[in-house]
């Protein structure tokens, strides 16, 4: 099978959604280690937005060196277009939270 002219890599293809998995648990980490006990995490959301923005950052970086482009670029364009997304999504999750 290919996809848009690539040969079948499985191997390849289980490692992308590996990645993917686990760079977007990134924002949930200091909450998940906030809730076992006897822990306590100072500012978790300041925690989970820190982080988010390492991993966008991370992501860009990755996708620059692998399409041949400045990394610092796509890790900044990635960073503001991931932060943008992430802080519309924050403003309408607060918006319709008056409605749960």
């Amino acid at each position: 099978m290919t996809v848009i002219g690539l040969p079948h890599q499985p191997w390849s293809r289980a490692s992308v959604m590996s990645l993917r998995v686990t760079v977007g648990f990134v924002p949930l980490v200091p909450f998940v280690i906030d809730a076992l006990p006897q822990v306590t995490v100072t500012s978790a959301f300041a925690w989970s937005t820190a982080m988010t923005g390492i991993a966008f950052f991370a992501v860009g970086v990755g996708k620059g060196i692998v399409v041949a482009q400045s990394w610092l670029r796509s890790g900044l364009e990635t960073l503001l277009v991931g932060g943008a997304a992430a802080t519309l999504a924050y403003a309408v999750g607060t918006g319709l939270g008056g409605f749960a």
